[in-house]
């Protein structure tokens, strides 16, 4: 299986993704993978965001429906630290 980056991710669309860091860009990376993401996107945001970033998102983030973040809260919660 080939290795994805974020430029492969057509949900990036409206992005310059040259210009995206990961560490300064990870609230809007982890969100629109969370809204718009498949698959492929999600595997890719846990391989290169710690779960402590993940759920700090998930949890200040207005724009993810509650179900969504209890949903990925739990999981997040299921894998463990």
């Amino acid at each position: 299986m080939k290795t994805c980056e974020i430029n492969d991710f057509k949900i990036f669309w409206d992005m310059d993704v040259k210009n995206l860091n990961l560490k300064k860009d990870a609230f809007a990376i982890i969100k629109r993978i969370i809204l718009k993401g498949g698959k492929e996107e999600r595997i890719w945001m846990f391989e290169n965001f710690d779960k402590g970033t993940i759920k700090n998102t998930i949890s200040i983030s207005r724009e993810i429906p509650e179900n969504v973040k209890q949903i990925y809260l739990m999981a997040l919660k299921n894998a463990g630290n």
